[in-house]
């Protein structure tokens, strides 16, 4: 049985976390000894139903022998792996001699799995299939050999319950129920928080009605939304549920199966997202103990706890916003704006100029106040011979306003531990920062440089604490 603590719940779940799948990506090859493993345990029933478009075996897992049948999938994005370490967590939770689910859950429920419904792209960390399909967009035409898969896998299995997995972009963010209005806020970062974990009871018409099973997906997403929200800190938003007919969670839907989409995001200093790989096993343990003991109500309205939950909002969020900088042009007109700088994408550490302007609706990871600051560029350090970089000398550089380097960037020994940048492919001569390019450059107060931006970082050169870490 669960632990009613939910501190306790944490701990416990964290007890069948396979260490070896914290990763960003998650290939075909990272999971097969697991699923070897969780093969050989006698509660589970395991077998290949078909074959990747480049003929890689795909596994269903089945567990329990109830009444009630739950699907659940991930990974139908190649580049989407939070929920399927969630799935092998999972598996490993309910073949182990404790679980932490009711008593009596195998005879109420059936579960279903495919922890990886597109190995080729997982293979090649691709969205899309060795087609080039994504397989979510397929599920009208299924012109793909996984999506036809999934479709046979849903209609064999008769779901009552699926659970459609994915992974969001980093920058969705939503508005905390109790914040102030816009008008009244100074910027956006006291309105937007991340979204950490996201859910969805997809429509299944166009006119977003809402039918019996709809009704029962809703209801299990507001009482999981509520009992969730300590561990991600209320960082949990409603999917936006504008109708997309060839998209599986609308099809599922559209047969009469109660449809739960889960969306793992983005949490601080967490870059395999392992705080929403736990979150994702606690919705699958809580869901099957809450349909183990709550009957589905004929009711045809969304419920009040669902409706309440606040709206995903994409590209809300980034990870330095630099407010008020005054910026030159190279006419020399002064100008102030705020700068949004994030990674173009989840996988790719550099980090750009995102936006430029009027920015008080974003969020930030950390928000600068550069009111009293003013950008430059910066100078570039020709590098002919071996330079050794240390802290305290690459910091002098900075302050001197040589703040990149370009020449022979093999002779530059960086034990600094700060980032540099070497032979950059643009650099803003004329003293402006433009949407999409690097982050770079230095800020100056009172015509001092004080701070660094270096792809992205900001560094506070007079800043005392920077001395007493490692890297001098």
């Amino acid at each position: 049985m669960m632990a009613t603590d939910e501190n306790s719940i944490y701990t416990d779940l964290r007890h069948y976390q396979l260490p070896e799948l914290n990763k960003q990506i998650l290939r075909p090859d990272d999971i097969q000894v697991h699923l070897a493993d969780l093969s050989a345990r006698k509660k589970l029933r395991s077998g290949v139903i078909g074959h990747s478009f480049l003929n890689q075996d795909i596994t269903q897992y089945s567990i329990g022998h109830g009444p009630l049948t739950i699907c659940a999938w991930s990974q139908m994005h190649g580049d989407e792996a939070t929920a399927t370490a969630a799935l092998l967590d999972f598996l490993n939770l309910l073949t182990s001699e404790q679980s932490l689910l009711k008593d009596d859950w195998a005879n109420k429920i059936t579960l279903h799995i495919l922890p990886m419904v597109n190995p080729d792209g997982a293979a090649q960390g691709t969205r899309e299939n060795a087609q080039g399909i994504d397989i979510n967009r397929d599920a009208l035409n299924l012109q793909t050999p996984e999506g036809r898969l999934l479709n046979k896998f849903i209609d064999v299995n008769k779901a009552d319950y699926a659970f459609n997995l994915h992974d969001q972009c980093d920058y969705y963010g939503h508005k905390a129920v109790d914040a102030v209005t816009t008008k009244e806020a100074n910027h956006a970062n006291e309105l937007i928080s991340p979204v950490s974990i996201a859910f969805l009871a997809p429509p299944y018409n166009a006119e977003n009605s809402v039918d019996h099973s709809r009704y029962n997906a809703m209801q299990l997403i507001a009482a999981l939304t509520q009992s969730l929200n300590p561990l991600v800190s209320g960082n949990i938003a409603k999917y936006d549920d504008e109708y997309s007919e060839r998209c599986f969670g609308e099809q599922t839907a559209a047969k009469g199966i109660s449809t739960i989409l889960i969306e793992s995001g983005y949490c601080a200093n967490d870059p395999n997202r392992q705080l929403a790989r736990l979150a994702n096993l606690y919705a699958l343990v809580f869901s099957c103990n809450y349909l183990c003991e709550t009957l589905p109500k004929a009711k045809q309205s969304a419920p009040e706890g669902y409706t309440a939950i606040p709206h995903n909002i994409e590209n809300a969020w980034v990870d330095l916003a630099l407010r008020k900088l005054t910026l030159y042009s190279y006419l020399k007109q002064s100008y102030r704006v705020d700068l949004g700088i994030r990674k173009l994408s989840r996988f790719d550490d550099s980090r750009v100029v995102y936006d430029i302007g009027d920015l008080r609706n974003y969020g930030a990871e950390r928000d600068f106040d550069a009111s009293e600051y003013e950008f430059q560029a910066g100078q570039s350090l020709l590098v002919e011979d071996e330079i050794h970089l240390d802290k305290a000398s690459y910091i002098a550089l900075l302050k001197k306003g040589q703040n990149h380097f370009v020449g022979n960037s093999s002779l530059i020994n960086n034990v600094s531990g700060l980032p540099i940048v070497c032979n950059p492919k643009e650099w803003h001569e004329d003293e402006r920062l433009l949407r999409n390019v690097q982050a770079n450059g230095l800020l100056l107060k009172d015509k001092r440089i004080t701070h660094a931006l270096i792809n992205g970082t900001l560094i506070d050169l007079e800043d005392e604490e920077l001395f007493k870490h490692p890297g001098n």
